[in-house]
């Protein structure tokens, strides 16, 4: 009677073997439009809205031998004015956290207005904005203390809205399911385990 509460302790014991020192963490990048932009590149009352496709990146091996690799790619669905799209990305591993690597997103998208199509990208706060749209996309930084810039469209740069990502922790599936099956166990105990200890009567002949 007193052993059937044992399995779930051990498991609590040995929790922190699957644990980690760096908790795992989630991205939660959003990407917004202004409700009102000047006069160019749209002019109210024409419908103009933003479209494209949204990259996440992870960059190991520092400066001497990058390696960059797609971590998730997710078409934006069309914005108007005033919206806010977000999406979040839980970074594989621990090496975000412990800054061994690095990540980032770029924006392949254009701003349509109804006499014309511009492209828009995303940049860093306080980036230098080239005058024409450059040649290859920029890709914007997250830090583990998270970021915001600007989201701008071209001819001439103009800025119509802003991206944002900041970064939370997120839960441990490995640490629920662990728990999950050590309350499963207790909870499958044998419920007649007493009568299966009860003394049987014998007839001696």
């Amino acid at each position: 009677m007193k052993f059937r509460f044992l399995p779930l302790f051990a498991l609590l014991l040995a929790l922190p073997m699957f644990g980690t020192t760096l908790p795992a963490v989630q991205i939660n990048f959003s990407i917004g439009l202004f409700s009102q932009f000047p006069p160019d590149p749209c002019i109210p009352p024409g419908p103009c809205r933003v479209q494209g496709t949204l990259n996440f990146f992870e960059t190991t091996g520092g400066n001497f031998n990058p390696i960059t690799v797609l971590l998730k790619s997710t078409p934006l669905p069309s914005l108007n004015p005033g919206d806010t799209f977000v999406i979040s990305l839980v970074p594989p591993g621990p090496c975000f956290q412990a800054d061994l690597c690095s990540i980032t997103a770029s924006f392949d998208g254009t701003f349509d207005t109804p006499t014309s199509s511009f492209p828009a990208m995303l940049f860093d706060m306080g980036a230098t904005l080239p005058g024409a749209p450059p040649s290859q996309l920029p890709a914007v930084q997250i830090p583990v203390g998270g970021a915001s810039g600007p989201l701008v469209t071209f001819d001439d740069p103009v800025q119509i809205g802003n991206w944002t990502a900041t970064v939370t922790p997120a839960p441990e599936p490995s640490t629920l399911f662990f728990i999950a099956a050590g309350l499963g166990a207790v909870a499958r105990r044998p419920k007649h385990r007493n009568a299966e200890l009860r003394p049987v009567a014998t007839t001696l002949s």
